[in-house]
Formats: C-alpha cells, sequence, structure tokens
C-alpha cells in the first residue's frame, strides 16, 4: 500500500519564479501548491492548489516531463 511521507516535499526554480509545495494528508490524497512569482517588468504571483490521488502521481509527473522537454512538440 502506498504510505505518502512526512512533511512537505519543496521543489523551486533556481530563479524562484516557480514553486511547488507537495503535501500528504495519510488518507489518500496529495496536494501540490503551484506558484508563479514574477518582479519584472511588473510585480505580480498567482497560486493554484491541485487535489490529486496517488495513482495521479505518475501521470502528472510524465505530462510535466514531456511538457518541459525542448525537443517535444507542443502538446504532444
Amino acid at each position: 500500500a502506498w504510505r505518502g511521507w512526512e512533511g512537505e516535499k519543496v521543489w523551486r526554480s533556481l530563479e524562484g519564479e516557480l514553486r511547488l509545495v507537495c503535501t500528504h494528508d495519510g488518507l489518500g490524497r496529495v496536494t501540490i501548491v503551484v506558484g508563479l512569482q514574477m518582479d519584472f517588468p511588473a510585480e505580480w504571483s498567482a497560486e493554484v492548489t491541485l487535489l490529486v490521488e496517488p495513482g495521479q502521481l505518475d501521470a502528472l509527473a510524465k505530462a510535466a516531463a514531456d511538457f518541459l522537454d525542448d525537443d517535444a512538440p507542443f502538446g504532444s
């Protein structure tokens, strides 16, 4: 059975403009908070919270990797 993890798993881009914070509630749900922040040319930020089931994590990771792959056509 999938057990998750304790605490937060946090990833930030090098410049800090993208942030992912993942938590697990111990009941089978994972919360992923995605934050975007830019300071130039104008300061703004946005944040969205995603609630997912652990079985979706592999597919989400693959979709993110495909999206970020420079050689892949957009939307593939």
